[in-house]
């Protein structure tokens, strides 16, 4: 009952949240390389949330100050194609910004689809797709990571390590994330100025991370580090342009096997150095929104529910190969099914030889035919051959007719 009250303050508490992508800051932003089970179904609520009071003097030598903030709210749903395609859809509900988003609107879409590689006991490969579908209103939002405004794609590579643990979800694991980001945003307006600030080219970075996760029965902790780097940087009127590194720590609170919790704190460890042009210094410059904060928040908030709505299928067990000498003598066993009719033709020929012998024996008996000791004696040795061959031919014979499996495991049922 507890853990249902401390839900339901957490849903209340979401409006005043944000979110986090797998490529934005965030606690959730380093992707694992394993799936979810095959038909799984997850749902999370990300959230983030930043707000700092910039002061600053006047031209009179006034101080003055304003409070700056900025949330985001998303949902999201991840869902097993196969026990090696995953499926993620995210949206961005609530996005409120400090001057430029006053007003809560409707932010992007991201879609991404992950393909597990490679997958053993320990160590997983995996290659996911991004894609962000401008569903938003208002696009490059200062104190949020770029975004041009267009369809733009991402490729990242993604690796983990399992420490310990039964499962990829519990214990201690290593992941790693590197990727590129297609921004798309060539010939693009940026700014509502009238000097109609557009890009050029479109915009590409490189980003790259590592995280060490521990998730226990109920408890659990994290520590994140992520790296952008502009390859071909955005036109100097546009926000949060600059290289930037974030250090992520935060613990994890497992409800239940269906309810996670997860939440931490983002340090801005570079990218503090402000390289947007701004009005009126420059004719075609940005719109200055503060005075003393850089365009990446220097700390931010995060937090994140999951809730596990489908199991799905674990993936098959994989069918151990026999031993190589029980191939070998099932090799030797098999052989001889192929001489079978063979053999069998020779055993019939033996017998209609030996019956012919008894016969004749018998037809000179009759006759009172008397045979002398050595032609006895070649006719004995003659039965013995033939009564030998024939023993070993019904031997291999019986030993092919035996069941495969021995009879004191047969259980018959009670009539």
């Amino acid at each position: 009952m507890a853990d249902l009250r401390f839900i339901l303050l957490l849903f209340f508490l979401l409006p005043l949240m944000a979110m986090s992508h797998e490529y934005e800051t965030g606690p959730q932003h380093i992707a694992s390389a394993w799936n979810i089970n095959r038909r799984a179904l997850m749902a999370s609520t990300q959230g983030r949330y930043y707000t700092k009071h910039d002061v600053f003097t006047t031209p009179r030598g006034d101080t003055s100050g304003v409070t700056i903030w900025d949330s985001q709210l998303s949902i999201s749903l991840a869902y097993g194609l196969t026990s090696r395609l995953q499926m993620d859809a995210l949206q961005v509900v609530v996005q409120s910004n400090h001057g430029q988003v006053a007003n809560s609107t409707l932010g992007d879409l991201f879609l991404a689809f992950k393909w597990n590689v490679m997958n053993s006991k320990s160590v997983a490969v995996g290659l996911r797709t991004d894609f962000r579908v401008p569903t938003g209103k208002n696009h490059n939002i200062p104190l949020n990571p770029y975004a041009g405004g267009r369809l733009g794609f991402a490729q990242v590579g993604l690796v983990s390590l399992k420490l310990s643990g039964a499962t990829y979800d519990l214990g201690m694991h290593l992941d790693a994330n590197a990727g590129w980001i297609y921004y798309n945003d060539a010939r693009q307006l940026l700014t509502n100025n009238a000097e109609e600030v557009i890009s050029l080219a479109s915009s590409q970075e490189w980003f790259g991370g590592a995280a060490f996760h521990y998730t226990g029965v109920k408890y659990g902790f994290f520590v994140e580090v992520l790296r952008r780097q502009f390859l071909v940087q955005p036109p100097p009127a546009a926000y949060s342009r600059e290289a930037s590194s974030y250090l992520s720590v935060g613990m994890i609170y497992q409800f239940n096997q269906y309810v996670r919790l997860k939440t931490g704190i983002d340090y801005l460890l570079s990218g503090l150095t402000d390289e947007t042009e701004y009005l009126p210094e420059f004719a075609a410059g940005a719109e200055r929104r503060w005075q003393t904060l850089p365009n990446y928040p220097d700390w931010r908030f995060n937090f994140g529910l999951t809730f596990r709505l489908l199991k799905g299928l674990p993936p098959k067990p994989k069918e151990k190969k026999p031993p190589k000498q029980e191939l070998i003598a099932e090799t030797k066993n098999a052989q001889p099914d192929a001489d079978k009719p063979s053999r069998r033709k020779k055993s019939d020929k033996d017998i209609k030889e030996l019956e012919a012998l008894m016969k004749e024996q018998k037809a000179q008996a009759q006759a009172g035919e008397s045979m002398n000791e050595e032609r006895m004696q070649q006719e004995r040795e003659r039965m013995e051959a033939l009564l030998k061959r024939l023993h070993e031919d019904l031997g291999h014979q019986s030993e092919e007719e035996k069941p495969s499996t021995p009879v004191a495991d047969e259980v018959s049922p009670e009539k």
